[in-house]
């Protein structure tokens, strides 16, 4: 079935309430979503993230007292196989123990070759991965759930998910940042405004629940991205979309 966009012709909101009851949690909800009709000529740039979540973490079952099994609470917001008619939205956790009672995502689209608004990812691996290099961009649909990462038009997935799952993981640090420069300068200082769109935070006991995505030393050319936790908060992964836009630019409503 597909869901037709209908809060706006360059925006759109998902709910996985529309598939199923927050009562019968399944590890993954997908739908095919709809653009306006004759409303792109080429497939659009997307950006998406979270506007509500609802998870819970079963306890750990393993019969055995010395499982040192680590338990969490993970989503993860995947936007793949974009044309210019349609494109399809993935809302999944992962492990043993994860629950996803309900999702909501909101995404915004943007003509693709368009100036003025810039779009892009940035996923806590990328600090790992590219250090010093600050540019991650895009819903990639080469990378999906737990096995890859994406979406900025889409979203990002659990690092090691599949393999760590099933055991310990090393101790993570509270704070990622990346300097990430804008494919294009602007003329003046833009407005940029992230989105979580996935997490895998540690649960227990000894943990709650803290996570951070922001942007800070805004230029024309670039930005610091944030993705912290603090505290006893332990944080495994997680990814968020940024939108970058003039600050001047009418009729737009950020929320910042």
């Amino acid at each position: 079935m597909a869901h037709l966009s209908t809060p706006q012709s360059d925006t759109g909101h998902f709910t996985t309430l529309s598939v199923r009851p927050s009562n019968k949690p399944t590890p993954s909800v997908s739908r095919t979503i709809l653009f306006p009709r004759n409303h792109y000529s080429q497939a659009p740039n997307l950006a998406a993230g979270f506007s509500a979540l609802d998870l819970s973490c079963s306890s750990n079952r393993s019969s055995s007292p010395t499982s040192t099994t680590t338990t969490a609470v993970r989503a993860n917001l995947v936007g793949h196989s974009i044309t210019r008619t349609r494109f399809n939205l993935l809302v999944e956790t992962w492990g043993r123990n994860s629950l996803l009672h309900r999702a909501d995502a909101t995404w915004i689209e943007h003509a693709s070759g368009a100036r003025e608004c810039q779009f892009g990812q940035f996923d806590t691996r990328d600090v790992a991965r590219r250090p010093g290099n600050g540019n991650s961009s895009g819903f990639d649909s080469s990378r999906r759930g737990g096995r890859g990462g994406g979406a900025a038009a889409g979203a990002g997935a659990a690092a090691g998910a599949a393999g760590a799952a099933n055991g310990t993981r090393a101790p993570q640090p509270q704070e990622h940042t990346l300097a990430i420069t804008f494919p294009r300068a602007f003329t003046s200082q833009p407005t940029v405004v992230v989105w979580l769109n996935r997490l895998d935070l540690r649960a227990g006991d000894e943990h709650n629940y803290r996570l951070s995505a922001s942007a800070t030393q805004i230029t024309r050319t670039g930005f610091v991205a944030h993705l912290d936790t603090w505290g006893d908060g332990v944080l495994d992964g997680a990814a968020m979309a940024w939108i970058a836009f003039p600050a001047e630019k009418r009729r737009v409503a950020s929320g910042v």
